[in-house]
């Protein structure tokens, strides 16, 4: 079972979050909006919990340190049954995105997750690279999940 949900942060709402994993059995759940920095706290502790995930934080630039919080852009989360495995892709300008490999028993599959900021109106550019993404991936031969 996939699910995503725009979380406007994880800071105050972890466990609802994982409340509605439980209670509606989801496997992977993707996250956008999370408000994270790589070494966010709730992250670590549901790694604690016996949940997988990968993240993509929004870089800081030295100026952005004063602000209280990065609005991080997406989280991978999964049961611990589901091994998850972060995929390297270069970050884009049009969009965010995070990029993981699941796998559980004999299944794998590719979960793509991008969030592009309401503010930034579709463009063809945004078009373009989102073919390039696909494109990247269709080599990987498993099912892509968007």
């Amino acid at each position: 079972m996939f699910a995503t949900l725009n979380v406007r942060s994880l800071l105050n709402k972890d466990d609802d979050v994982v409340k509605i994993c439980r209670d509606h059995q989801i496997n992977i759940l993707c996250l956008t909006e999370s408000w994270h920095d790589t070494d966010n706290a709730v992250l670590r502790c549901w790694e604690c919990s016996e949940y997988n995930f990968v993240e993509q934080a929004r870089p800081r630039d030295a100026d952005a340190d004063v602000l209280p919080v990065n609005h991080g852009i997406a989280v991978v989360v999964s049961i611990a049954s589901v091994l998850l495995s972060s995929i390297a892709v270069d970050q884009l300008t049009t969009f965010e995105l995070v990029c993981a490999r699941a796998v559980v028993e004999s299944f794998a599959a590719i979960v793509i997750v991008l969030y592009c900021p309401a503010s930034e109106a579709a463009r063809q550019k945004f078009y373009d690279k989102l073919v390039d993404v696909q494109d990247r991936f269709a080599a990987y031969q498993m099912p892509i999940y968007v």
